[in-house]
């Protein structure tokens, strides 16, 4: 939310500094992220003064360009080179001195330098009305009036506007302060408590109606749930047109982009008051009856950007006497009522919609007005006829308009004010200060509660109608002490707190280790968002049936897909970071992805996803080869990580048919998938937009943590005895894979063999047979209690080898 420090100090008038206003407001609950300088001209023509050209000759080697020399009310003149056709001796002109920032059309800032032109020095700019941000002409340079005093700053003979806007972060539960004068009413409590600021709040004039006659237009609320109360009024011989410039200042400075002058006061109201509001051109309403009702499912509506909505039963629609939908109520106006250059006679409306139907609503149809974020949040019901009659009065003031009825004010059910008990004992004991009853009145005071004190300790509190979040004693305690400032009760000297039984689940404290472990081991960590572009994915995959988890994402409706699938987030990833020449890429994500079973049910699944591309070193004259990260180095990863986890015992074998990978791996526990990996799809790459080679694996988290032995990780003493290697060339067929010989050499030999690998690969038809190929594995024993002898080891070999020649027809090379 923007809030104009200007706009403040008319409803407010203080002299109380930026900074002081800001840091009230954030300990009252306004937290004030920045505060921003906004200027009626962009850079608020520092820099720039009014000076008068004393000399004026052709310049020597410019046919188009003048020598000049002007007085800014200094000891000496300057030498300006200018360019403009109507330049004379005498004038008087605005001069952009030597150091001044100015900004073309499209704000882009440029610096005014001492420079020599074709020779000759030029000592600042003498400045055209478009190039000061004035007006648009460039025909010549600005001539001001006779009587302009030289020395003048710009900024002073044009009185420009200067104003600092806070941005705060208004939370929902503000309804009350989601206003320059709920802002305002909030400020002044705090500043009237503890800096004796005692000057009364300037509530903005209102039409007066006295001796009006009653209004020719008709209202009929039928759903009295969805709208509490509905005011309006009728203004005549109003003129459409630009606002003035005071106006368009105003609403520029907290963001607001101009319209015309009806429109333009209707947001300046809700800004001004909180309380949002819509003009019909009144004419254009059948019967001069309005009708807040709900319309069949599916009626059309056209709104006023001239798109055609589709209406749910659930809308509250504004509709004439003719149930022809004017509005959607709260949201968005129509087409066919709406305020044009045209309109002379307007109906004014200020209503209290309910918020959920509201933001049901908006979202439904996507349109997101300040209107509806003002309903959504909640606004006061008593405050409807003040902002109507404070529109009504600038409407007539500004554009000239008649006022020759009176207002409508159609309340079937007023709300009585909110009252709560409170135990001023009780308040001192939460808070845990000992508050003064007198000092705890004056802050209930100061922020419009009405107190009825039943005993000394124990109040009655009527709370005001605009505080719409406070109903009970807890919800008064918490604004005696927002205006007391938290800053002002010191901390305890003693803290009592329970000790849980486990500090941490098992799955945080292994995901803790394992994202530990691979920061560790040189991974950058990624965080993706959830949401992607179904239409990206569906080109990536080439499915353009995928359905998955669709949103509704007002805020970017391009990110409409839960992300099904961890290489998503990576693709994204690494596309962003070769766009930017960072090509050398090794990451992880801890993350969840989304889908739907067969079943029509939601799923959601946790993994770790570890992925990279490029070159793992660094170039330097040390390095021979630059060794690329690959899946060999991926697997090593994984396993390394599993091991972390205490995750030992698994199967691996090749992964077929998965459409994300060129080559890959899976890691198994029976039926159990736990991680897959290896090089992505050329295709998947290529329509992402990355280049050369990516290497991608994804543990699945919820299976892992299924295996993950709870029992501590223990050392054992390595052994005393020396390690025993054999080395054994194996010929078997091209389907036999070096997983299922490993699994078959530990079963065979699983109280000795302590370790495998696999060092070399070798094919040949000729020497070995079609579809043969050689694998040369080391097995190394281990002995923890003696050293082997000759006879078991060749004992141990052949009984190996017996297995192998048996399960998988291998052949031993010699």
């Amino acid at each position: 939310m923007k809030i104009s420090h200007n706009w403040l100090k008319e409803l407010m008038p203080h002299n109380f500094t930026t900074e002081i206003i800001s840091e009230t407001l954030t300990d009252i609950g306004l937290e004030v992220e920045g505060v921003n300088i906004v200027e009626s001209i962009k850079g608020g023509l520092k820099g720039v003064i009014i000076g008068q050209v004393m000399t004026c000759e052709k310049h020597p080697n410019a046919d188009k360009l003048s020598l000049t020399t002007v007085n800014i009310g200094g000891h000496t003149n300057l030498s300006i080179v200018c360019g403009a056709p109507n330049v004379a001796t005498g004038q008087k002109v605005l001069v952009a001195t030597v150091g001044t920032e100015l900004y073309d059309e499209k704000g882009d800032a440029f610096t005014i330098k001492e420079a020599k032109v074709r020779g000759e020095l030029s000592q600042g700019m003498i400045c055209a009305e478009d190039e000061l941000g004035l007006g648009k002409s460039h025909e010549g340079i600005m001539i001001l009036p006779e009587d302009s005093v030289v020395g003048t700053k710009a900024s002073e003979y044009f009185n420009i506007d200067s104003d600092e806007v806070f941005e705060i972060g208004l939370t929902p539960n503000r309804a009350d302060a989601n206003s320059h004068f709920g802002t305002a009413r909030d400020l002044w409590a705090a500043l009237n408590i503890h800096k004796g600021y005692d000057t009364s709040l300037a509530r903005p004039k209102i039409l007066s109606i006295e001796g009006k006659v009653a209004s020719p237009f008709k209202v009929t609320i039928e759903n009295t749930e969805s709208c509490k109360r509905y005011t309006g009024i009728v203004l005549e011989n109003v003129r459409v047109q630009d606002s003035p410039d005071w106006l368009k200042i105003r609403l520029e400075s907290i963001g607001q982009r101009p319209v015309n002058n009806i429109v333009d006061i209707t947001n300046y109201v809700m800004f001004e008051l909180g309380q949002p509001l819509h003009a019909f051109d009144a004419d254009k309403i059948d019967g001069q009856h309005l009708k807040i009702k709900n319309l069949p499912q599916g009626t059309e509506f056209t709104a006023l950007d001239g798109s055609v909505k589709s209406l749910d039963k659930d809308d509250l629609i504004i509709c004439d006497g003719t149930d022809r939908p004017l509005c959607i109520a709260g949201v968005y106006g129509g087409l066919d009522s709406g305020v044009s250059q045209d309109t002379t006679n307007i109906f004014l409306e200020s209503a209290y919609f309910s918020p959920t139907p509201v933001r049901k609503t908006s979202f439904r149809h996507n349109l997101r007005t300040e209107s509806a974020a003002h309903f959504e949040k909640g606004t006061d019901q008593h405050q409807c006829l003040e902002a109507l009659l404070r529109a009504a009065l600038m409407i007539t003031e500004i554009t000239g308009a008649n006022s020759n009825s009176q207002y409508i004010d159609n309340f079937p059910n007023p709300l009585p004010l909110a009252v709560a008990e409170i135990h001023t004992e009780k308040v001192r004991s939460l808070i845990g200060k000992s508050i003064p009853n007198r000092e705890i009145q004056l802050i209930l005071e100061s922020l419009s509660m009405i107190i009825d004190k039943v005993d000394e300790n124990k109040w009655k509190i009527t709370i005001p109608s605009y505080k719409t979040d406070v109903h009970r004693q807890a919800d008064i305690i918490e604004e005696i002490v927002r205006i007391y400032g938290l800053n002002n009760i010191e901390s305890a000297k003693k803290f009592s707190f329970s000790m849980p039984e486990q500090l941490a689940n098992d799955s945080m404290t292994s995901r803790q280790i394992a994202m530990q472990y691979l920061a560790d081991s040189g991974y950058s960590e990624a965080m993706g968002l959830s949401i992607i572009n179904s239409t990206q994915w569906s080109k990536i995959t080439k499915n353009e049936n995928f359905e998955g988890v669709r949103i509704n994402n007002t805020s970017n409706v391009q990110l409409d897909l839960m992300r099904p699938e961890a290489l998503a987030t990576a693709l994204e990833v690494v596309a962003h970071n070769q766009s930017r020449q960072q090509n050398d890429i090794r990451m992880y994500e801890y993350g969840r992805s989304y889908n739907v079973t067969d079943q029509k049910e939601y799923k959601e699944d946790e993994y770790i996803s570890i992925f990279g591309t490029g070159s793992l070193w660094d170039e330097s004259w040390a390095i021979k080869t630059k060794d690329s990260f690959d899946s060999f180095y991926l697997k090593t990863t994984i396993l390394n990580l599993l091991k972390r986890l205490n995750v030992t015992k698994f199967q691996e074998k090749k992964l077929t048919g998965d459409p994300r990978f060129e080559d890959a791996i899976e890691l198994t526990m029976g039926p159990r998938r736990i991680a897959v990996l290896g090089e992505v799809s050329k295709s998947w790459l290529k329509a992402s937009g990355i280049k050369g080679n990516m290497t991608f694996g994804q543990v699945y988290w919820e299976k892992v943590i299924e295996m993950i032995n709870n029992k501590p990780i223990k050392f054992k003493e390595f052994s005393k005895f020396p390690v025993v290697r054999r080395d054994l060339a194996v010929i078997v067929g091209a389907e036999v894979t070096y997983e299922s010989i490993r699994l078959l050499a530990n079963k065979t030999l699983s109280n000795y063999l302590t370790n495998m690998k696999l060092f070399d690969i070798y094919s040949n038809e000729e020497q070995l047979g079609k579809g043969k190929r050689s694998m040369s594995i080391a097995f190394y024993f281990t002995n923890s209690v003696k050293t082997f002898e000759e006879k078991e080891i060749e004992d141990m070999m052949k009984k190996l080898i017996e297995t192998l020649e048996s399960k998988v027809d291998a052949f031993i090379r010699k």
